[in-house]
């Protein structure tokens, strides 16, 4: 069983600014109301109803550039979970069902 900060939606780019749940609908929502920190690309939400973001931080990147996944807990003044090196090893935890294991990063 996946504790609370399992993934249950991964926000798509939508065809017009306007459309629903997208992320450039949500985007200024999530900084400006939720006060979500500007760190990269918010994209996917957890179990606690919003309150628990995905990120692809573009303040770190891989050997091949590409963003580590955290997870932003904003309940928590947004305290920020290593949680992938990258978005590929991030779909294949989702892929293998497997829980993430995540750090607290400073």
């Amino acid at each position: 069983e996946f504790d609370g900060s399992w993934l249950t939606t991964i926000y798509g780019i939508g065809p017009t600014a306007d459309t629903y749940n997208s992320l450039e609908e949500r985007f200024e929502n999530w900084k400006e109301e939720w006060e979500y920190p500007d760190i990269g690309i918010p994209f996917g939400e957890t179990q606690s109803a919003g309150h628990d973001m995905y990120y692809m931080d573009f303040r770190s990147a891989d050997e091949n550039g590409e963003s580590r996944i955290v997870r932003i807990d904003n309940e928590m003044d947004n305290e920020v979970y290593f949680v992938a090196d990258n978005l590929v090893e991030f779909i294949k935890l989702i892929i293998a069902n497997q829980e993430i294991e995540e750090k607290r990063l400073d």
